[in-house]
């Protein structure tokens, strides 16, 4: 028993002297162990827990879906709202179209002369410089009554075969070269002298002779302004019959206006524009030209 207390003893002195005494340990002592604490508390260790929970203000921020629906949904709104300030009711009221012309009596100025040469050979150079000879001639003539080469326009040149028809067949005649050209007279009173000139030519073929006002466009104006009064001097004999006793103009055209839905925006066509071929003409009246112009005028009653 004695010899199994001193081995017994034996060991814990070992093991005593083999684990590092805690006692002794520098920062075991209070105020290390609350100065390392402190340390740990300031480190951002992944394993770390809050003691406390977190306030709402470090609340986490929304995810980028919920950003992406919240734009998409403020987009759809701001397309909802512009559909719907778009969008205006009908129009229930009643109009009428009238149609009505004006015309104006021009004193012509311009003289306008188609003027066709052409020469007929069987070798095509030599019709083409016959060609060439007459048109320079053309353009001598023209030069000595003072045109200018401005108002002179060539509109076509042709070169083409020519056949004749014999004994029941064609029969080739030859290369026919021909050109057209557009003479323009600013004075009338070279009209009178170059006119029969060209007539008594027999290398030249005269074609149709127009007269027109250096100002047309200016009384084309007129002629529109003049429907326009006789039509809304008519609408008031026709709102004088009617329960309506107020007009507003919705449109005015040089053309047929299309019935109307009653949904279209005011709109005021240009009266220079482009006019009914077949109703605005000019004719020639005993030396002077009468300028017509067909106006369509829309009105709102009420």
């Amino acid at each position: 028993m004695h010899l199994n207390n001193s081995l017994d003893n034996r060991e814990l002195k070992l093991y005593t002297q083999r684990q590092p005494s805690r006692t002794r340990n520098k920062n075991s002592s209070p105020q290390n162990l609350a100065r390392n604490k402190d340390f740990c508390s300031q480190r951002d260790l992944p394993w770390k827990t809050p003691t406390k929970p977190l306030p709402l203000t470090h609340a986490l921020p929304p995810k980028p879906q919920t950003k992406q629906r919240e734009n998409m949904k403020r987009i759809i709104y701001f397309l909802i709202l512009i559909s719907l300030l778009g969008c205006n009711p009908s129009n229930n009221y009643k109009t009428i179209t009238l149609k009505t012309s004006g015309s104006v009596e021009v004193k012509p100025d311009i003289a306008n002369i188609v003027v066709q040469i052409s020469c007929i050979n069987k070798d095509i150079e030599q019709a083409k410089n016959c060609l060439l000879s007459k048109s320079s001639n053309l353009s001598d003539i023209l030069t000595n009554f003072k045109i200018d080469g401005k108002d002179i326009l060539t509109s076509r040149v042709d070169l083409n075969k020519d056949f004749l028809w014999k004994n029941n067949s064609q029969v080739f005649n030859g290369y026919r070269a021909s050109t057209t050209v557009n003479v323009k007279i600013r004075e009338l009173k070279t009209l009178e002298k170059l006119y029969p000139i060209l007539l008594t030519d027999k290398e030249i073929t005269l074609g149709d002779l127009t007269y027109q006002s250096s100002n047309l466009e200016d009384y084309s104006q007129k002629a529109y302004l003049q429907g326009l009064g006789k039509a809304n001097r008519l609408a008031e004999k026709i709102l004088a019959e009617l329960p309506e006793k107020n007009k507003t103009i919705i449109q005015i055209s040089n053309i047929e206006i299309p019935k109307s839905d009653q949904n279209y925006k005011k709109a005021f066509q240009s009266l220079s524009g482009k006019g009914s071929s077949d109703k605005s003409n000019m004719i020639i009246n005993v030396g002077n030209l009468v300028v017509e112009r067909q106006i369509f005028v829309e009105y709102k009653i009420y």
